[in-house]
């Protein structure tokens, strides 16, 4: 049997986790969707073709650098909307909703199902 202390030191570590496991899922599945956009953008506009297979890199780390710092600059604010209005969560709590929430968008990513974010980690703090 662990002690409350020692199981809390151990959930604060699987958050930390947890939460890396849930922005790579993030950013793999939001990506896509904005990838797209810019895409039909681009083929639009004539400075790509619909033949295309090779996406210029640019447009990959420019989406990754977006979504980043959408992140932080308006994260804040939903991740304290989620952990504290919704239910009030602790490191047990928490750590099990973010791995819950981590591991539905890799599934929905692996399958190219495009999901909201903020429906999955919902979900797993309701769930």
């Amino acid at each position: 049997n662990k002690s409350p202390h020692q199981a809390g030191k151990f959930f604060k570590s699987a958050q930390l986790f947890a939460a890396g496991a849930y922005s790579l899922g993030h950013g793999g599945n939001d990506a896509q969707k904005t990838i797209g956009i810019i895409w039909l953008l681009m083929i639009t506009a004539g400075v790509a073709t619909k033949d295309q297979s090779t996406l210029p890199m640019w447009v990959v780390y420019s989406c990754y650098f977006a979504i980043a710092w959408g992140t932080y600059l308006g994260g804040w604010r939903i991740v304290k909307t989620m952990g504290t209005k919704i239910t009030k969560l602790n490191s047990v709590s928490g750590s099990c909703a973010s791995m819950g929430g981590a591991i539905t968008l890799g599934l929905a990513t692996l399958g190219g199902i495009p999901v909201s974010t903020t429906h999955t980690i919902t979900g797993a703090i309701i769930g």
